[in-house]
């Protein structure tokens, strides 16, 4: 429950990259910036994350965590 905004966020974001009966099926994304948008990043959500972290030379540079979502731009 504490992260629904996260998952609200990340819903918005794959409904602006999928096609839109509202726009005669094109894609809401395409239509704001003139560009084709990019999947190659997108994520399942709740999927295996590694953070990267930075505790020294001797630590792991890599901690385990779940992905909920996107930055925000």
């Amino acid at each position: 429950m504490k992260f629904w905004a996260e998952a609200t966020h990340t819903a918005v974001l794959l409904i602006n990259k999928t096609p839109s009966s509202a726009l005669n099926f094109e894609i809401p994304d395409k239509k704001w910036s003139g560009k084709p948008p990019v999947y190659s990043y997108l994520r399942r959500y709740g999927c295996i994350a590694f953070i990267h972290s930075d505790d020294g030379k001797l630590e792991p540079r890599a901690k385990k965590g779940v992905f909920i979502g996107y930055l925000l731009e």
